[in-house]
């Protein structure tokens, strides 16, 4: 889960044009972390935001 969450910051200061303090304020109420399991046993964590924090 730290790493989805760490490269979702990433995205935020490279695309969103966020600094990093600002990027980790907003991530912790914009940002949605998910987990995957698949029923092989494999497990997955995925983090999303939307479009329009991005388009600034």
């Amino acid at each position: 889960m730290a790493m989805a969450a760490e490269q979702m910051l990433k995205l935020m200061v490279d695309r969103g044009g966020f600094t990093m303090d600002e990027a980790y304020s907003l991530a912790s109420v914009a940002i949605d972390l998910g987990i995957t399991q698949v029923v092989d046993g494999t497990v997955g964590c995925h983090a999303g935001i939307a479009h329009s924090i991005l388009d600034r």
